[in-house]
């Protein structure tokens, strides 16, 4: 008589919560805050929003967009 395969006993895979991202590309900032890649390339050129460099990728920290959106001027 062959012998019958006893169900796995290892654990279920642990789900993990995902991992906040640090930086964003220059779209993901632009969905993020609701501006546009325009505005935000100029106020990279003009130094107004610092970011970093990874080979051709320029990556904004989350910390420097909400610098940034700080010191935007308020609405009346």
């Amino acid at each position: 008589m062959p012998k019958l395969k006893q169900p796995s006993t290892a654990p279920a895979a642990v789900e993990r919560a995902p991992v906040p991202k640090l930086c964003l590309s220059v779209p993901e900032s632009a969905i993020s805050t609701g501006l546009s890649k325009s505005y935000l390339y100029l106020a990279m050129k003009d130094g107004r929003l610092n970011y970093l460099k990874a080979g051709a990728r320029r990556l904004i920290p989350v910390s420097e967009l909400q610098a940034f959106l700080g010191r935007l001027p308020q609405g009346a």
